[in-house]
């Protein structure tokens, strides 16, 4: 029958010595030892594929709520740009009369 006959740490490793006739070691399991999370800390659920979806959707839609202003303001300023050549023609040609 095998039983662990020692347990210690060595080295950053858990080692495990087992043995058979309860006196001599038949062999010995070395783990590395890593950080465990404590109890009381929980570790963030990931969100669902369902939630990424949504959360995707959301904005999905505020990107193209913020496109469609800013095709607005492209148009005004496109307006505003026109409006402006306009005026500078008719100014042009103003001064250009009276001169």
């Amino acid at each position: 029958m095998l039983a662990i006959l020692r347990e210690y740490v060595e080295n950053g490793e858990q080692v495990t010595e087992y043995t058979r006739d309860g006196k001599t070691v038949s062999h010995t399991v070395r783990v590395l030892q890593t950080a465990q999370i404590p109890p009381e800390e929980v570790l963030p659920v990931p969100p669902t594929f369902e939630q990424r979806i949504a959360e995707l959707q959301a904005k999905n839609a505020e990107l193209e709520a913020a496109l469609v202003e800013m095709t607005e303001l492209a148009a005004q300023q496109e307006q505003r740009s026109t409006q402006n050549e306009q005026a500078i023609v008719e100014l042009t040609m103003l001064v250009g009369g009276q001169a």
